[in-house]
């Protein structure tokens, strides 16, 4: 079920959540009034020229800000247009007020991940995605009130800062212009303690160590989350592209926000956590070159739990030297270390270290496997990366730095005064300036005394750049330069094109200037026609003076895609600039809409979310700059929206999300919201109301059938399990007693399953089978099923453990005990290559690795496994994974006639993949030398079968893969027959048709 933009930012907004709160170190306190940084004016000395010559390169200019805390600064027009939000914060259990907490609001903004002009060339202060607007402290009876926020914005509660009664709210109420919204009780769980112990490998206690429970999904954190650090690097791998990234310095600021109890151990190595929410939490324990530890646990609230003793791992180290190519060492270099996670070709490099005068280093706690280096030689210097290293002990050769050249012009060869240069490690296919690791210019880029357009390019590692370059009245302008080992030609050659100020006019629908108006700018997708890319997001002008005026350099001649914000009006878009360079927009109002919500013809039973999304053409539009609208039904089922932009838009009814108290549960609660009602198509007009009525259904009235039954697990009714059908999209929760029913079902087979939530964003599958319904029959399905904890424990060949691989069972469909379903469950193996699977039902399983290492470590091949007895430890053995690279050879000899032939050719297969009982990955079909070939990533061995993707399947015979087997020199395919042959005879009735 589609849930568009809106869910996408609660997703986005949670996993940046997610990510906050797994760092280390200290956390600076963020200030009241949440200004955004000032950019730091540089040297203009060292930014681009040599000292010896003219500072000619331009100055870094500050990134105008979206908007400010609270509408400081604002015109009065415009903080008269701001929102607020009041509410009453109580105990969820005692339904008591809870005075003297602190309580922020957020605005998210999904043009915080759009840079300026500037920022595209790092000259500017990137935002942070997450703005405080305003601040107040509850009173005496709980109530808090908050002024200052944008209606437009999607807005968050950020309670009990820095406490132990921290909760984070999504707000579902978005407010109109200047309205004070009245969001009620806000409920927070109590809370319990959390005291237990932290040791090393030899159970000795361990001081000093960082205890943190929260409630994450365990798998991620199992694969390598829990090691992010805001003071450390990202590493990215995808073949021979690798890319650095590192984070945003306001990233450690927003821990604070997030429901996470910490503690630091003391001398004897004990910690107590107080403010835990109750539920099933994982508790993470981490040191300084030692291998994190988690924990899953069970949280009661105003309850003590002793947890015991945690303990610590050394991990794996990696050591070693840097020298320069005569052998001798290197000081002042910065390095740290990664292992790549599974889900993607990303490792979490931590904070980076010296190495000592010998140019030593040692980094410890590292995941077992492949390791990266990332390093840089000096301070503001590029990051460069070396791996993957097998060994522990390493020797880094640091070969001499590269130097270039780069000309840069008008087009009619005239040099430039004051240039701003910024460097990406791009080739020429790969350019996505937003994304890509970017360079400044300063200490990089040296004019040339002599020759005034000539730029000596100094200090960098030899590899393949774009050079990036911007002047004052002139479009952004780009080369590639490379500087590999080898290149003969070590220049590039850069033309800026002039780009004429433009002067952007805000007016109302009266003709007055409208000061403080936001302008935007989306880039314009090549070719004829100007459009959009609507895989783009806007990049920040700037905002208008008190005359409604901006004028800004740097865009484009023909730019397209303007537009324009004010928390007063209807966002306005302007297509191009006029002849005369100006780019004017008119203001007007917004619209409203109000709507009915009926639940089986009745009002609905207790409140939903109601979500407006923009949709078609107002999306395709307004992309970037128009977020979806939230609002709650009242008792009655009718709700309202007093702010919305005119164009159409989509309206549907949800589970009230604002009442998610985790990010965790928002989006188990998105995912599992089973919208029984089509979402409905409204055009919203400038100054008038529309009206919409919807309509919600506890059951699907698809048919007359029904399945009713029981479940029962270890012979008692299970809590938190909920039975569904796939095909009818229906579900619902097992009752106390343990029965359940599913209605309104059609005649015919229906996949029923049975899952149980669980920590995770994932539920785990405890059952799946088929049931048919005939004649609109009552089917039954009464399941008693036997569970107990599992342990896999996985070991390489030299009997060492395999930490971080994710291990899929799948049950057994030919298994004769109570598994007679498809059970799918995922966990990852610790540290000690353990997995531990709790409540899993006895039965026969296949176990494979869910994932497999980007870097092609080792790999489970498909094991079948018996679960029989709870408690019990079974042993895998990871294999050296299987690699395809062969050549393509098309088998069309069971075609006939020429129009089969060509038809055959004209869809051979662009990609690949493998089917079969293992896991293996999608692959391209390259070109080389006038033949096709095929080049696989490291999969688990086995069977399996090549099938083509695409408008015609294409398939070979069975591949044995990996072991004795060897690797295939050629594989054939071959198209499927009747395929070919219906197309061709669909193809002969068309062009009959259209005979005359």
């Amino acid at each position: 079920m589609r849930r568009g933009l809106a869910i996408l930012c609660v997703a986005l907004a949670c996993a940046f959540a997610l990510w906050l709160w797994l760092r280390r170190g200290p956390t600076p306190a963020l200030p009241d009034s949440a200004e955004l940084p000032a950019a730091t004016s540089p040297n203009p000395e060292r930014h681009g020229g040599d000292p010896a010559s003219p500072a000619d390169v331009a100055p870094e200019r500050a990134l105008i800000s979206g908007d400010t805390p609270g509408g400081a600064g604002e015109p009065e027009a415009y903080r008269a247009a701001l929102s607020g939000l009041r509410g009453r914060l109580i105990w969820a259990g005692a339904q008591t007020p809870i005075a003297g907490v602190e309580v922020r609001v957020a605005e998210i903004w999904l043009e915080a991940l759009s840079p300026s002009l500037d920022a595209l060339l790092a000259l500017g202060t990137q935002p942070p995605p997450v703005v405080f607007k305003a601040s107040a402290r509850s009173g005496a009876d709980g109530v808090f009130t908050l002024r200052g926020v944008h209606s437009r914005a999607m807005l968050l509660l950020a309670i009990g800062w820095d406490t132990d009664k921290a909760a984070v709210r999504l707000i579902d109420q978005t407010p109109a212009p200047g309205q004070l919204v009245d969001l009620g009780d806000v409920a927070l769980l109590e809370r319990g303690t959390v005291t237990g112990r932290v040791v090393d490998g030899g159970g000795r206690p361990v001081a000093g160590a960082r205890v943190r429970i929260a409630e994450a999904p365990k798998l991620a954190l199992q694969l390598g989350v829990e090691r992010f650090d805001p003071q450390g690097l990202g590493l990215w791998v995808q073949g021979p592209y690798r890319q650095v990234i590192q984070p945003p310095p306001w990233l450690q600021q927003y821990e604070k926000i997030l429901p996470i109890g910490r503690a630091t151990t003391d001398a004897d190595g004990r910690f107590t956590v107080r403010g835990v929410r109750p539920g099933t939490q994982n508790l993470v324990a981490d040191r300084l070159d030692a291998e994190p530890a988690v924990r899953e646990i069970l949280v009661v609230a105003e309850q003590v739990l002793e947890v015991g003793d945690v303990p610590l791992l050394a991990g794996q180290t990696i050591a070693g030297r840097f020298v320069d190519s005569e052998g001798a060492p290197v000081s002042g270099v910065r390095v740290g270390a990664a292992g790549l996670g599974m889900f993607m070709p990303v490792g979490l490099v931590g904070r980076p270290r010296p190495v000592d005068a010998q140019g030593r280093f040692r980094i410890g706690g590292l995941p077992r496997g492949s390791l990266y280096l990332v390093f840089q030689r000096r301070t503001g210097a590029p990051w460069e990366v070396r791996g993957p290293h097998r060994g522990t002990e390493v020797e880094v050769v640091l070969g001499a730095l590269a130097e270039g050249a780069v000309t840069v012009t008008t087009e009619d060869g005239r040099p430039i005064d004051r240039i701003a240069f910024a460097l990406q490690l791009a080739d020429q296919a790969h350019f996505v300036p937003v994304f890509d690791a970017t360079i400044p210019g300063e200490g990089h880029f040296f004019r040339d005394p002599q020759q005034r357009e000539l730029w000596r390019v100094r200090h960098v590692p030899a590899d393949i750049y774009r050079v990036v370059a911007r002047a004052d009245g002139y479009a952004l302008g780009t080369a590639v330069l490379d500087l590999q080992k080898g290149a003969r030609q070590r220049t590039a050659a850069i033309r800026l094109k002039p780009a004429p100020q433009l002067r952007f006019l805000v007016r109302d629908g009266a003709g007055q200037p409208i000061e403080a108006a936001r302008i935007y700018w989306n880039a314009t997708r090549p070719g004829k026609k100007k459009r959009a890319d609507p895989t783009a997001l806007p990049l920040v002008l700037g905002k208008t003076d008190a005359k409604g005026e901006l004028v800004q350099s740097g865009v484009p001649e023909g730019a397209t895609g303007f537009y324009c914000r004010h928390p007063a009006f209807a966002l306005g878009q302007v297509h191009e600039a006029g002849p005369d360079h100006t780019v004017r927009f008119t203001l007007g109002p917004a619209g409203r809409l109000r709507g009915m919500l009926a639940e089986d013809g009745r009002a609905p039973r207790e409140p939903c979310t109601v979500l407006a999304e923009p949709s078609g053409e107002t999306r395709r539009k307004f992309l970037g700059v128009l977020l979806p609208a939230f609002t709650q039904t009242l008792p009655d089922g009718s709700f309202s929206f007093a702010n919305l932009q005119p164009g159409i838009w989509r309206v549907r009814a949800m589970s009230p999300i604002g009442e998610a108290t985790s990010p965790a549960e928002l989006i188990r609660m998105a995912r599992q919201s089973d919208g029984r009602g089509p979402p409905v198509k409204v055009e919203i007009v400038p100054a008038a109301e529309a009206f919409v009525q919807l309509e919600r259904h506890t059951v699907v009235s698809a048919g007359a059938g029904s399945v009713v039954g029981s479940l029962r697990i270890d012979g008692k009714p299970p809590s938190g399990v909920r039975v569904m059908t796939w095909g009818a999209r229906q579900a619902t929760s097992v009752r106390e007693d343990g029965t359940f029913a599913l209605t309104g079902l059609a005649d015919g087979d229906h996949w029923i399953g049975v899952e149980q939530g669980g920590s995770g964003l994932l539920p785990c599958r405890l059952w799946e089978g088929r049931v048919r319904i005939e004649n609109g029959s009552q089917a039954a399905l009464h399941l008693d099923l036997r569970v107990g904890d599992l342990t896999v424990e996985v070991v390489d060949g030299a009997r060492e453990p395999v930490s971080g691989m994710p291990i899929e069972l799948l049950g057994d469909p030919s298994d004769s005990g109570t598994n007679r379903g498809v059970v799918r469950v995922v966990v990852a193996t610790d540290p000690a290559g353990k997995a531990v699977f709790r409540g899993l039902p006895f039965g026969g399983y296949r176990a494979r690795s869910a994932l497999h290492r980007p870097d092609g470590g080792a790999v489970l091949g498909t094991s079948r496994l018996e679960h029989r007895s709870a408690g019990e430890v079974l042993r895998l053995t990871a294999v050296t994974p299987a690699r395809v690279e062969a050549r393509l050879r098309f088998d069309e000899s069971a075609l006939t006639g020429a129009a089969e032939h060509e038809y055959a050719r004209r869809f051979r297969p662009r990609y690949l993949v493998f089917e079969g009982d293992g896991r293996f990955v999608w692959g391209a079909v390259q070109e080389r030398a006038g033949e096709s070939w095929f080049v696989s990533s490291p999969g688990s061995p086995g069977e399996y079968r090549l099938s083509g993707r695409g408008p015609l399947r294409w398939t070979s015979s069975p591949l044995r893969l990996g072991g004795d087997a060897g690797v295939p020199q050629v594989v054939e395919l071959r198209p499927d027959e009747q395929q070919v042959r219906a197309a061709v005879a669909k193809q002969r009735a068309e062009a009959q048709n259209k005979a005359p």
